[in-house]
């Protein structure tokens, strides 16, 4: 009787144990997604703060992001880009393709006044769908977001 009930309890501890650590591998998950989206919105913020003259009032996103264009006065723009790498980089290799962005950028008014940025990024990319309406995103694990203001040329 007592070996049927110590093993019970080993059994019982097992499970628990296995349980537990099954608790800490999606936490260990989680983080890393929320890490990896915080590089992406870090990598595309330094593109829009870091803006290249493109023509006397166009600029457009510096490194991997030079698609993210906008004009000085000009009306607001929105780019959805579903191709980014764990590192916050687009990439054309569609297993490393786990991260979606939405970019809404109001550019400045005029050269001497800042223009800001709503940057959110969800995963994994192939469920998440923004949803205009409500402004956030829908089907997705996890999502974060930022807003950046930025000035023309500096």
């Amino acid at each position: 009787m007592e070996v049927t009930l110590a093993l019970g309890l080993v059994t019982f501890c097992l499970l628990l144990l296995m349980g537990l650590m099954l608790s800490g591998l999606n936490s260990m998950k989680a983080s890393r997604d929320e890490v990896a989206a915080v590089s992406c919105l870090e990598q595309i913020s330094d593109a829009i703060r870091s803006g290249i003259p493109t023509g006397t009032s166009t600029y457009q996103g510096g490194g991997p992001y030079g698609a993210l264009t906008w004009t000085i006065g000009g009306a607001p723009v929105t780019y959805d880009l579903t191709n980014l790498s764990a590192g916050g980089y687009p990439t054309l290799t569609e297993a490393d393709q786990i991260y979606a962005a939405r970019v809404e950028i109001t550019p400045p008014p005029d050269g001497r006044s800042p223009g800001r940025a709503m940057i959110s990024v969800a995963w994994p990319r192939k469920s998440a769908t923004w949803n205009s309406g409500t402004s956030s995103w829908e089907n997705a694990q996890g999502s974060t977001g930022m807003w950046v203001y930025f000035l023309p040329g500096q």
